[in-house]
C-alpha cells in the first residue's frame, strides 16, 4: 500500500522510496527523493520524482519539473523559468542539459505546447543517449500513452503508472 503525504499544494505518493518533504509557510514544498520513486500530484499534473532528484510545488504553478539535486546553475534557472510559464527558456535548457537532466527534459516534453517544441526536446533527449521512440508520431502529437510508454522504456517513469 502506498503512503500519501498531503501538503497545501500537492500530494506525494510513496511508490516505494525514502524521501524528504519540506513545506514552507506559503504552502509551497520541496520534495527530495533519496531512494526509489514518488508520484507528486498537484493541479492536474503528476510528476515522477526519482532517486537523486527533487521537485518544488507552489500554489501558483502546482507541481514543478523534477531536476537533478545537483543540477547545473543554467539548467536550474531555465527550469525555474519554464515552471513560471516562460516557454522561451526551453532553448537555454536544451543548450545546457546533460544526460543527467533527461528526467527534466522528459517532463518538459510532456508539457510542451506544440509539436515543434516536442520534436526539439525529443531530439535533444536522443542526442543525450535516449533511444528512439517507437511511436514518434505519438510523441510529436503529445499523446500521453506514447509519452508514458517511452518514459518507462527510458527509466524516467516508474513501472505500472498512468499519466
Amino acid at each position: 500500500m502506498s503512503t500519501i503525504s498531503e501538503t497545501p499544494t500537492s500530494s506525494a505518493v510513496d511508490l516505494g522510496c525514502r524521501y524528504s518533504l519540506e513545506v514552507e509557510a506559503d504552502g509551497s514544498s520541496l520534495l527530495a527523493v533519496e531512494l526509489g520513486w514518488v508520484a507528486l500530484e498537484a493541479q492536474h499534473f503528476t510528476v515522477y520524482v526519482s532517486a537523486g532528484t527533487e521537485c518544488r510545488t507552489s500554489k501558483a504553478h502546482g507541481a514543478g519539473i523534477p531536476r537533478d539535486q545537483h543540477a547545473d546553475k543554467d539548467v536550474a534557472l531555465a527550469l525555474d523559468r519554464i515552471e513560471q510559464g516562460d516557454a522561451a527558456a526551453e532553448e537555454p535548457l536544451l543548450a545546457a542539459a546533460t544526460a543527467r537532466d533527461r528526467a527534466s527534459l522528459w517532463h518538459v516534453l510532456a508539457r510542451a505546447g506544440s509539436p515543434e517544441r516536442r520534436e526539439a526536446i525529443y531530439r535533444r533527449l536522443v542526442a543525450l543517449g535516449a533511444h528512439a521512440a517507437k511511436r514518434l508520431d505519438g510523441i510529436r502529437a503529445g499523446d500521453k500513452g506514447a509519452l508514458e510508454s517511452w518514459g518507462r522504456e527510458l527509466g524516467l517513469v516508474p513501472p505500472s503508472t498512468k499519466l
